[in-house]
């Protein structure tokens, strides 16, 4: 059955892989930018390419953590498990239907019919069985099993400029009859805040307000000299 939201198919590590992601781009974009500043390019091709070190900087910090890989084919790239689910960080390129449009390679449609490993297609068998040599009926049960249990994809989307980290947002993803992605329980995890609106809310403008009246006060007569 698919789960309803990223928090849903995470379970209890939502919360530890949530505070990682955050960590994971917010210290990539900060990379990226300087490095298009020190450049001084007209073009954001360096700065778009991030999202190669994005993949690998979030694999590596699940692995710390003691999650599994997962081998995308046929390009190779890995990213983790977590909770049976598979967790794709990507920056979504600055172009209308750009998400809708993710699965356009053979390689990230294979994040759409990725069985689980071995090892979780048969963490519910008794020591004893696990022991066993597999037969030739065993295996074919096996791949039957695989065939139809895929492991849900939480694609995790980062918006961004060379000038600001825009947003961090995450969904279950699914592919529709022509391949294009649906996203389902979408989450706002990260936004810069507002504090240079909330700032310029706070002073007034120029010509803001009414102005200020002059105060006439009746003068006093001089007495006269000869008084």
């Amino acid at each position: 059955m698919l789960p309803n939201s990223p928090v849903d198919a995470l379970g209890g590590q939502a919360h530890r892989v949530r505070s990682t992601i955050i960590d994971v781009a917010r210290s990539r974009h900060d990379k990226a930018a300087e490095a298009h500043q020190v450049a001084d390019s007209r073009f954001w091709i360096g700065f778009a390419s991030q999202w190669r070190d994005l993949l690998i900087d979030f694999l590596d910090a699940m692995i710390k953590q003691g999650y599994q890989s997962y081998k995308l084919l046929p390009a190779g790239h890995k990213i983790p498990i977590i909770n049976n689910c598979l967790v794709f960080v990507w920056r979504t390129p600055n172009r209308a239907n750009a998400i809708r449009d993710f699965a356009s390679s053979s390689t990230r449609q294979n994040c759409f019919v990725s069985p689980p490993p071995q090892a979780m297609l048969w963490e519910d068998q008794s020591p004893q069985e696990l022991a066993e040599d597999l037969s030739e009926i065993t295996e074919v049960l096996t791949v039957t099993k695989a065939a139809r249990d895929v492991m849900p994809l939480v694609l995790v989307m980062i918006r961004s400029t060379p000038w600001q980290l825009q947003s961090i947002e995450w969904a279950i993803a699914t592919l529709d009859d022509s391949n294009k992605v649906e996203l389902q329980g979408q989450e706002t995890l990260w936004e810069p805040e507002p504090v240079a609106d909330e700032v310029s809310r706070d002073i007034e403008s120029f010509d803001s307000g009414s102005p200020a009246s002059p105060v006439i006060e009746p003068r006093e007569q001089e007495k006269s000299l000869n008084a």
